[in-house]
């Protein structure tokens, strides 16, 4: 017998068929999850209890949804149905009444009550993240994307950093004792890390339940060592986030945060420090120098005050010695002027004309004065005669 494989989808619409015939109606009481109102305006969440889950759906235009918080315990009134995309089926809720708080999420706010007066999400309790870390250790699964996440983030910001992998479970009952297990265990290693990352992608609130764990939240607590919470969610906070040194909204950011000085942040510090200490350098030469010139030009002008002090007052002895040489030399010129113009005086031939004499020619011959003169002879008397000004001027007289 030749049988013909069917197609996924007319599997699913056979299943759908039957599924939505047989669940005309549902009455069903559980606690709410993941409640969230998208933008176009449908309502979603998770109707669970202590060992199974549903996911509802409100249409916007069949039911107003209620105001509802994560935790509450309703009942709903609905049918199911089959999504074909994703193979799974949900509850449309045609009506739903809020009934009270719910057994999961009053154990959360008991067990969060209860650890915050134990001062476990204390601020001041927490441990500082080392800005150049040696050593990461990291607790997630060893399959898929979360941890090539962390470890491309942090060989790009970090590539000196030695990562240490202890995988874990991160979902489901038996995931609580391998992330205590984990903790314990990245403790002993011989490279002891210098801080852990807690990581996993995120997920619904039933996912995320073994990170509310007070095994948990005791072994992240007593960690010696810094451990940064990476679940990967926003909307829901874990125990497990509020204890650790650090919480992450996602496992990049975790690395991120792991790794606050980076390779290139190292890399411009040192040659930032570099140039200041060039410069800081250079500062103080110049002010040594300028401390020297200051010094030693102080002293040059100390010295040449001094020496031209000293000069000034050899140059005025000098000065004075060539002066009254000068003096002595002019007045002996002078007493031997007045000695020559003496005896210059004294033998001029001309002297005797200045006392009245006077030279008588007969014939161009001088008459001597035993020589008798006769009448009617021509002579010539020559005299000198002095002038207002005492020049001597020659004349004749027949």
């Amino acid at each position: 017998m030749n049988l013909e494989p069917q197609s996924v989808s007319t599997l699913t619409n056979e299943i759908k068929e039957i599924l939505e015939s047989q669940f005309l109606f549902v009455f069903v009481k559980g606690e709410v999850s993941n409640y969230k109102i998208h933008s176009s305006g449908h309502t979603y969440f998770t109707l669970k209890d202590a060992t199974a889950a549903v996911n509802c759906i409100i249409w916007k235009n069949t039911l107003r949804a209620p105001k509802i918080n994560d935790g509450d315990v309703v009942t709903i009134q609905g049918r199911l149905s089959l999504y074909p995309s994703s193979g799974g089926y949900r509850i449309v809720c045609s009506n739903i009444e809020k009934f009270g708080v719910g057994d999961f999420y009053r154990e959360f706010l008991l067990r969060k009550q209860r650890l915050f007066e134990q001062g476990y999400f204390d601020e001041e309790i927490k441990k500082p993240i080392p800005f150049y870390p040696k050593v990461i250790g990291i607790i997630t699964s060893e399959t898929g994307a979360v941890l090539q996440d962390i470890i491309v983030t942090l060989q790009s910001r970090y590539p000196l950093v030695t990562v240490i992998l202890r995988p874990s479970l991160v979902q489901g009952t038996t995931a609580v004792a391998e992330i205590v297990s984990a903790i314990l265990d990245l403790q002993k290693y011989s490279k002891t890390p210098d801080l852990i990352i807690l990581a996993r992608g995120g997920g619904s609130i039933e996912d995320l339940w073994c990170f509310n764990a007070e095994s948990v939240a005791n072994a992240i607590y007593n960690c010696p060592i810094p451990i940064i919470s990476a679940i990967g969610h926003e909307t829901d906070t874990t125990i497990a986030d509020l204890v650790a040194d650090k919480r992450a909204n996602t496992p990049t950011a975790a690395a991120e945060l792991a790794t606050p000085i980076t390779l290139a942040s190292i890399s411009d510090n040192l040659y930032f420090l570099e140039e200041r200490m060039f410069d800081t350098v250079e500062e103080k030469v110049e002010s040594i120098r300028s401390i020297i010139e200051n010094s030693v030009s102080s002293s040059l002008l100390s010295l040449l005050r001094s020496n031209c002090t000293q000069v000034q007052l050899e140059l005025n002895s000098k000065e004075n010695s060539i002066l009254n040489f000068v003096k002595n030399k002019e007045q002996k010129i002078l007493h031997k002027i007045v000695n020559i113009e003496s005896t210059l005086k004294v033998s001029d031939p001309n002297l005797p004309f200045h006392r009245g004499f006077a030279i008588i020619r007969r014939n161009n011959k001088i008459v001597e004065i035993n020589e008798k003169l006769l009448i009617d002879d021509e002579i010539e008397i020559e005299r000198l005669h002095f002038t207002d000004k005492g020049n001597i001027t020659n004349g004749k007289k027949q």
